[in-house]
């Protein structure tokens, strides 16, 4: 079993319900500048340094990566 940061878990913790599907998360709670349709279609708020250690573990594919977000593959549940 691969151990998890706390930040890790809490975003596994969102994602584990989307395993093999491509979703959008938002890596800032300040979405003020950001669509709002984006913002509506993400499903968590996430820092990018635990998607980036997530990818690192094998639990998810960093498709696009962009200002204030990103579009990830759930690869596995935590």
């Amino acid at each position: 079993m691969t151990k998890l940061t706390a930040n890790q878990a809490d975003a596994m913790a969102t994602l584990n319900g989307y395993v093999g599907q491509k979703v959008q998360v938002l890596t800032s709670g300040f979405t003020a500048n950001v669509n709002p349709q984006a913002v509506r279609d993400s499903v968590g708020i996430m820092s990018s340094a635990a998607l980036r250690g997530l990818q690192a573990k094998g639990f998810i594919k960093i498709e696009l990566a962009y200002w204030k977000g990103a579009t990830i593959t759930v690869l596995q549940t935590a």
